[in-house]
């Protein structure tokens, strides 16, 4: 009966972490060698001066900008966010279908917040609680429309992200990104997150 259920479970591994699997072993065939830094911030080091200081930075994007949790109806975008962003990535990618974006809004345990600017939608963010012994926000990845970038638009996604984890009693907040981007990691470090180790593992592309 255990093995029928193992059996039955593997087969209902929701498509969006297939996805990032047949990802990740895309990337490590091409680029084989390189690797990924996982980070992690605890929640309680965002402190009330730590987050108003990057607000301030940030405001004139933060203004600009919504940002707004995801529907059904908001499928079409976000392929084309994803696909867009990620094709001029630092990294190979594997595009996202629409049937994978609709399982995935289904998981309650995944989240993806849009970021508009004049009603034009640019920029998203992917999130994930993580269910465990220590209850985890899991950043998944950011992805930007190039025309963009250099805006504030990934940290305001990042402050948004902040936001929507403390309102879910998240202890720990943590992220993997590519060795070579070299961008994301300073991106990641100024939100707060430090290394923690090297590895080949499951990815965020910071963009």
């Amino acid at each position: 009966m255990l093995q029928k259920f193992k059996n039955w479970f593997k087969q209902k591994k929701d498509s969006f972490t297939r996805h990032f699997d047949a990802m990740e072993n895309s990337l490590i065939d091409a680029k084989s060698g390189k690797h990924f830094i996982e980070m992690e911030l605890s929640a309680n080091k965002i402190t009330p001066k730590f987050e108003d200081s990057i607000r301030k930075k940030y405001a004139r994007s933060l203004m600009e900008l919504k940002i707004r949790v995801a529907s059904k109806e908001d499928i079409d975008t976000l392929q084309y966010l994803y696909n867009t962003s990620w094709s001029v990535a630092t990294m190979p990618f594997t595009p996202i279908k629409s049937s994978t974006l609709s399982n995935s809004l289904k998981n309650p345990n995944i989240s993806f917040l849009i970021a508009s600017k004049n009603a034009i939608d640019i920029g998203f963010i992917i999130l994930k609680i993580e269910e465990n012994y220590l209850k985890t926000g899991n950043i998944v990845g950011i992805g930007v429309l190039s025309e963009n970038r250099h805006d504030g638009i990934g940290t305001a996604l990042g402050i948004a992200a902040w936001d929507f984890f403390k309102s879910n009693n998240t202890k720990k907040l943590k992220c993997k990104v590519f060795s070579e981007n070299k961008i994301a990691y300073t991106f990641m470090k100024g939100l707060g997150f430090e290394e923690v180790i090297s590895t080949r593992s499951n990815l965020s592309q910071f963009l």
